[in-house]
C-alpha cells in the first residue's frame, strides 16, 4: 500500500485547524500516520518526540473509541491547586507583617504614639519562630481550610524574592520588626 501524502497533508492541516493544543495534533497524527500504514510506530514516535509506547497507546485510545485528545489528561506545570493569585500574595505578606508588627507592639509594651517608642528593644528568637504560624493562621483564616506548613514557606519564598534582594525565611520577620 502505497502512502498517499497529500491526503496526510490534507489531514494534518483540517487536524491542526480543530485542535487546540499541540498534543492533540501528535495524538490524531499519531492514529492517522500508523493506521495509514506507512510508518512504523518507532518511525512515528521519533517524528512527533514521543516514545513508541506512547504511539500504541493512542491507537488504543482510538480504537477503544476513546477521547484520543489530550485536554483530557492531566497536565504537568503551572500553579496547581493555588491558594492566592500572584498579585495578592505581595498584598498578603505586607498585611501579615503589620499585623504581626501589632502583635509585637503589644508584646513589647509599647505604644507607637509614645516617643520612648523609637528605641525598641533586640528582637529575639521566640519572637521570629512565632512569625510562620502567624502567618499560617493568617493563610488559614483568609483561604478558610488549613493550611501546611510547607504551603506558608512557599508564599513567604515567592513574595519575598520579588520583595528582597536576599531572600531568607527571617527577612519577612526582619520586615515586621522594622514596622514596630
Amino acid at each position: 500500500m502505497e502512502f498517499d501524502w497529500k491526503a496526510a497533508a490534507v489531514a494534518r492541516a483540517a487536524i491542526v485547524v480543530t485542535s487546540m493544543h499541540d498534543d492533540e495534533v501528535r495524538s490524531a497524527l499519531a492514529v492517522v500516520l500508523h493506521t495509514t500504514g506507512a510508518l512504523k510506530a518507532s518511525r512515528i514516535a521519533e517524528l512527533l518526540g514521543r516514545s513508541p509506547s506512547w504511539v500504541y497507546s493512542q491507537q488504543l485510545r482510538f480504537a477503544a473509541e476513546k477521547e484520543v485528545s489530550a485536554m483530557s489528561w492531566h497536565r504537568h506545570g503551572g500553579r496547581r491547586r493555588e491558594l492566592m493569585p500572584h498579585r495578592e500574595e505581595r498584598a498578603f505578606m505586607q498585611h501579615a507583617c503589620e499585623k504581626y508588627a501589632m502583635v509585637l507592639r503589644k508584646q513589647l509594651g509599647r505604644d507607637p504614639a509614645s516617643s520612648m517608642f523609637n528605641s525598641a528593644p533586640r528582637p529575639t528568637r521566640a519572637m521570629a519562630a512565632g512569625f510562620v504560624p502567624f502567618v499560617m493562621e493568617l493563610l488559614e483564616k483568609h483561604v478558610g481550610k488549613p493550611v501546611a506548613r510547607g504551603s506558608a514557606y512557599n508564599l513567604m519564598r515567592r513574595a519575598g524574592h520579588s520583595w528582597f534582594d536576599d531572600y531568607k525565611p527571617s527577612s519577612w520577620f526582619a520586615h515586621a520588626y522594622k514596622l514596630v
